[in-house]
């Protein structure tokens, strides 16, 4: 194609002999010159959506904006979502209802409804000029599912531990310090026989930050609550390192507290 005649409802067609990543790349890069920064990004679940989505997003970067990619999306919601978010314009990486080995780019104003007809002209020369000039953009790698990722992390874990190491009949107070490891160190507990509570596993917003993995000088008052709501009143263990829980299999009916900086280790 040698001139893109970008219309009010985009582009639509084959992928990738119509629609292919230079398009998205060179659309991108227009669509920050015409309309300004920040743009959003959201697709349908075609297939080759990751990859027009990674060569747009590379598009908008090249020419300085920035863009935020926002998944799956139907474009209404997309359109209601570039007006909330004080966003430029919102490209829209879907077919509606063509085949499935079709796909197509959508446009969307900073009001989220169709540009005009002026600014559309000047986007299609805009991407006719950019179209030759696009790099080679390979497609992402597929995304590994967090289940895949907690089992090799679980695995790894163990493989620190002597074998047949069990934690049954151990209660553990887990303080998650609202980090990273909020899902995974329960889980590696709870995999070892522990019966866990957990606390401070919420947003990142509220990541309690103390660098030392050692003891502090007294457990909060509403933490001993939590735990002694949870498990009948116990004797409490200082803070222990992941290496050193193999040395409380004997210890059943204690309560552990360890700090998330100890199973991050």
């Amino acid at each position: 194609v040698n001139s893109m005649e970008f219309g009010t409802d985009g582009l639509r067609g084959s992928v990738p002999s119509v629609i292919h990543p230079a398009l998205a790349w060179a659309l991108g890069k227009a669509t920050v010159e015409v309309f300004g920064t920040l743009v959003l990004l959201a697709r349908d679940t075609r297939i080759s959506g990751p990859h027009l989505e990674k060569a747009t997003l590379l598009g908008i970067q090249s020419a300085g904006g920035m863009g935020v990619a926002c998944g799956v999306l139907p474009t209404p919601a997309l359109s209601a979502l570039v007006p909330r978010r004080r966003a430029k314009a919102g490209l829209m990486i879907t077919a509606s209802h063509n085949p499935p080995e079709d796909n197509g780019l959508k446009l969307l104003g900073p009001n989220g409804a169709k540009p005009d007809r002026s600014q559309l002209q000047e986007l299609s020369q805009r991407l006719t000029d950019h179209l030759p000039l696009a790099p080679e953009i390979p497609p992402p790698p597929e995304d590994i599912s967090e289940d895949e990722v907690f089992a090799d992390y679980l695995d790894a874990l163990f493989t620190m531990l002597p074998r047949r190491t069990r934690l049954s009949g151990l209660k553990i107070g887990l303080d998650c310090a609202n980090g990273a490891a909020r899902r995974t160190a329960p889980l590696a507990l709870t995999e070892l026989g522990a019966q866990v509570r957990v606390w401070n596993d919420g947003s990142g917003r509220a990541i309690k930050f103390d660098p030392r993995s050692r003891p502090i000088p007294a457990l909060p008052h509403e933490v001993i609550v939590m735990l002694h709501g949870f498990f009948p009143p116990q004797r409490f263990l200082p803070y222990l390192s992941w290496l050193e829980l193999d040395q409380l299999q004997d210890k059943a009916n204690t309560v552990i507290v360890l700090p998330v900086g100890a199973i991050e280790q």
